[in-house]
């Protein structure tokens, strides 16, 4: 298969020859040569001799490979990008399509200058090839992403582990995006809520209870529910924990990531009163 491109007054297309007749699937091809699917970029076929082309309309339209050479990753592009892969690969299963073939390589996914909107080729031909192309896709995006914002980092390259496991699919990225902007906003709320002072109110105490224990039984649900006893169940285990710490502690045992192992150490059935509730 190669690779080359076209451009005269009827627009801009990209083309990909080499390709035997008989591989371009008849159903895919008819499909989408009748219906205007969104998030897909129009694809037309060529045959001479035997040999098939088909011939993408990139008119208007810049390789996301090259806009991440001029310009590094945006954590709200990221979420932009995958967003618009999970859409895009709903609408072509919706339409009798199998999306394992949309081409995901970087220098083939199409978007305007401002990244904004995202249009992916689908290749009629392919047996299968989304997972070894997202890989292709997360070691790009590795390289240039910003790297001053450490959720960022840390979304990226959970996801770039994420698509190289067996029975991956792309919630698992709509997944990474979720968890991590969760314990952000954990982050956040729990600096907002200690005053100059450093004496919160009962308020906000609170108030960082109700997220300590969402976010514990985020992770309870996320990893590992089968190590809590059966007599001291994990949510009677976290309030004896909420109970018995200050503001302070708490914070103290979610940056230094030990929340959950206290949490497992708590001891006794512990009712909070009701003003607690």
């Amino acid at each position: 298969m190669n690779i080359t491109y076209r451009t005269g007054i009827n627009g801009s297309f990209m083309v990909m020859s080499g390709i035997y007749s008989e591989s371009i699937d008849e159903f895919s091809m008819k499909m989408l040569s009748v219906n205007r699917i969104p998030g897909l970029i129009s694809v037309s076929r060529e045959e001479v001799n035997g040999e098939g082309s088909l011939i993408y309309d990139i008119s208007s339209r810049q390789s996301f490979g090259k806009t991440l050479e001029m310009n590094k990753l945006s954590r709200k592009e990221l979420k932009v990008l995958v967003e618009a892969l999970k859409d895009c690969s709903d609408r072509v299963e919706g339409y009798l399509l199998e999306p394992d073939r949309l081409i995901l390589e970087p220098d083939m996914i199409y978007t305007d200058p401002e990244r904004k909107k995202y249009r992916f080729c689908f290749d009629p031909a392919s047996s299968g090839r989304m997972k070894d192309d997202l890989k292709k896709l997360f070691d790009r995006i590795i390289n240039y992403i910003d790297y001053s914002d450490p959720v960022l980092v840390r979304m990226a390259y959970e996801m770039s582990i994420a698509v190289q496991k067996e029975g991956f699919s792309l919630k698992d990225l709509s997944e990474c995006i979720r968890k991590n902007e969760t314990e952000e906003e954990l982050s956040v709320r729990k600096i907002k809520c200690i005053p100059e002072n450093g004496f919160p109110g009962e308020d906000a105490v609170n108030e960082l209870r109700e997220e300590a224990a969402a976010y514990a039984g985020h992770l309870h649900d996320t990893y590992e529910p089968e190590s809590f006893d059966a007599d001291t169940g994990f949510f009677d285990k976290l309030k004896n924990y909420l109970r018995d710490r200050n503001l302070k502690e708490i914070v103290a045992d979610i940056d230094d990531g030990v929340f959950i192992r206290e949490v497992k150490r708590s001891k006794g059935r512990i009712e909070f009163s009701k003003s607690r509730k």
